[in-house]
């Protein structure tokens, strides 16, 4: 950590274009006691990423000086994308939230054209665009033609000063050395190898990584480096998938190659990237060759109606305050709560022995505990695995609930799904009443939990079970109970309709006895006919 003089730091235009907010009273009050206690985040060239409200209060109370960490990226995007994650925790209004998936989407669109220029490294890139649009990209699409077309560190030097004195950089003499010395290092390789890829296309990697941003800042390498590194494992991996015997040749060359300089090529990294309608990236976490055989977890007290959690499908963009799994995923996932698809999870419930247990519970799976499956933003691929397992499983019967029952009438439900949607406000209501009315499964459930407000139903029919239930402790909100009379009103709804009532153990703080009924599905009544 140092300090800058206020006069001599910059907003961050985009910072003004996405929030546009200014310091409060109370802010203001805090930094005339106190001063600035956090550091401000900010560009090699004094640009604030972070810290912007703080700045502005202590531009208001006249301090000279400001404490400062300085990121070390001069990458645009990497430190628009900062500037943005700083302001995960903020509240935010619906303007922007719209505006950081506009400029989030921008940052995809152009790593998406520079990833497609990676791969192709042919010297037309340079001379149409190709979509490389900073100098440090084109430097280095440069410097990857140059190296797979044979050339060597004598020819490539002249041309890297070159490119480097591009005024766009803004270099010293003492950052250009050190740029062309990490060049040389990245590019040094045995010459005696027949075929052997460039280092800037491997990844010296000891965990998984997602995102070209992440490779980057945990390898100090630039973006548009790590956006190669992915290009080139993408081709590996295709390479691998190939039925023809010469790729398969091809890539276990290429792989010993690897492996032979302490390498790991990047095919078992990959990000999906996709940008939903709030503009944040998907991931995706693929098997390994290694990967420990996945089995079923078994659950806790938060879920008391099936003995089993499969979490073949993680994270979500609903935002919830309330949301347990989010502050889980916060403190042991490596990508948090970003949504990811686990490859190597499918197989679970194959892997995973029905228990010698005459409770009914005991075979039922909550599926995706850990995210919303049919989110919009999910793609049907994730689905389609999901439900592959679920239809290879007639042992287990899977519990699937939903914040976005929109996309459930139009899936073929196997006869061993529940399928449930959340409403935990009166705006849900409708929405949900409208999407059951045309979904056909075995058992078909309402969750209100946690149960905010009053609910009112034009009907419940539609619906075998309905689970009332409060919220726990989040790390945004505190543990609550529902009013008795408002679970009273909608016991009474259930009763009427015909449905099952199920209490969750959070949904009455003074415990008094309350009950809990569950229906037998579809594909119990069966197994339990043909035993009789």
């Amino acid at each position: 950590m140092t300090t800058r003089r206020v006069d001599k730091l910059k907003p961050h235009p985009a910072n003004q274009s996405i929030y546009g907010d200014k310091p409060n009273k109370a802010l203001i009050d805090s930094v005339k006691a106190n001063g600035v206690l956090n550091p401000l985040l900010i560009t090699w060239n004094n640009r604030i990423i972070s810290g912007h409200r703080r700045y502005r209060a202590a531009e208001k109370v006249g301090l000279t000086k400001l404490p400062v960490v300085v990121f070390e990226s001069r990458d645009e995007d990497l430190i628009l994308a900062a500037l943005i994650e700083s302001n995960r925790q903020r509240k935010k209004t619906k303007l922007m939230i719209a505006n950081e998936a506009r400029e989030l989407s921008e940052i995809e669109r152009r790593s998406a054209a520079a990833r497609e220029a990676a791969t192709q490294f042919k010297p037309k890139v340079l001379e149409i665009g190709g979509g490389i649009t900073s100098s440090e990209e084109r430097l280095l699409v440069m410097e990857a033609q140059q190296l797979l077309e044979g050339e060597p560190w004598e020819v490539v030097e002249p041309s890297l000063r070159h490119a480097l004195a591009d005024p766009d950089l803004d270099l010293s003499e003492t950052e250009v050395e050190r740029e062309i010395e990490c060049a040389k290092l990245r590019h040094e390789w045995d010459e005696d190898a027949d075929e052997q890829p460039s280092e800037p296309a491997l990844l010296p990697v000891a965990k998984p990584v997602h995102t070209h941003i992440e490779v980057a800042a945990k390898l100090d390498i630039t973006p548009a480096t790590a956006r190669n590194a992915i290009a080139v494992g993408t081709a590996l991996k295709q390479l691998n998938e190939s039925e023809d015997p010469e790729d398969k040749a091809t890539a276990s060359l290429i792989t010993d190659a690897l492996e032979e300089r302490g390498f790991k090529p990047a095919a078992a990294l990959i990000p999906k990237p996709a940008i939903n309608g709030r503009g944040r990236e998907l991931t995706m976490i693929e098997s390994t060759a290694g990967a420990k055989v996945a089995t079923l977890n078994k659950t806790n007290d938060k879920v008391s109606w099936a003995w089993w959690t499969w979490n073949p499908v993680t994270g979500c963009l609903h935002d919830c305050p309330y949301c347990y799994a989010r502050d889980i995923a916060e403190r042991h996932y490596p990508q948090k709560f970003v949504p990811t698809f686990h490859a190597d999870k499918l197989k679970a419930p194959s892997n995973t022995r029905v228990p010698v247990s005459q409770d009914p519970r005991s075979r039922r799976i909550f599926t995706c505990s850990m995210a919303d499956l049919f989110g919009k933003w999910v793609p049907q691929e994730w689905i389609d695995a999901v439900f592959a397992e679920t239809r290879a499983c007639p042992q287990w019967e899977f519990l699937f609930l939903t914040k976005f029952p929109q996309r459930l009438a139009e899936i073929e439900w196997p006869d061993n799904a529940w399928v449930g949607t959340t409403v935990d406000r009166q705006y849900r209501v409708e929405i949900a009443e409208k999407a059951f009315r045309g979904v056909k499964a075995g058992v078909k459930w309402l969750s209100c939990e946690p149960m905010l407000e009053p609910l009112k139903f034009t009907s419940l029919e539609m619906f075998d079970l309905v689970v009332i239930g409060g919220a726990s402790r989040s790390s945004k909100t505190d543990e609550f109970w529902p009013p008795l009379e408002w679970m009273i009103d909608l016991y009474n709804q259930a009763r009427a309709a015909g449905c099952h009532v199920y209490f969750k153990p959070n949904a009455n703080g003074d415990k008094t006895p309350v009950p809990q009924e569950l229906p037998r599905s579809r594909v119990l009544q069966a197994q339990e006919a043909l035993a009789v």
